[in-house]
């Protein structure tokens, strides 16, 4: 995949990252260019396996668009807040697919040592 990654169909199409001039990552679904700062906290555990049968991608508001990240999928968090402050959050799979969803217990496990 290309350096942006798009997810939706045509009328509902976003993408939730590019990489500017300079090669940084910016934030495309907030509607601005500034660069990503809201990583994932020091500390904080940012690699994931989805442990259900699918988890719903969505778009920053909630809304489901209809594709699915599948059991095993691996994701790395990318933002663990949305745009207006709400609960959902950005992730990529290794192939570099990403979108945002919402980051559930009952839907996927940490990779991570505790």
């Amino acid at each position: 995949m290309g350096a942006t990654a798009i997810i939706g169909g045509a009328a509902g199409a976003f993408a939730p990252w590019s990489r500017n001039d300079s090669g940084e990552r910016t934030s495309s679904a907030a509607g601005s260019r500034e660069q990503n700062t809201a990583a994932p906290a020091a500390g904080n555990c940012d690699r994931y396996q989805v442990t259900a049968e699918t988890l719903a991608l969505r778009q920053p508001d909630g809304q489901q668009i209809g594709e699915y990240f599948v059991r095993a999928t691996k994701l790395t968090v990318q933002q663990r807040q949305g745009p207006s402050g709400n609960r959902y959050w950005l992730v990529a799979d290794d192939e570099g697919r990403s979108g945002w969803v919402l980051p559930a217990p009952t839907s996927w496990r940490k990779l991570c040592r505790t």
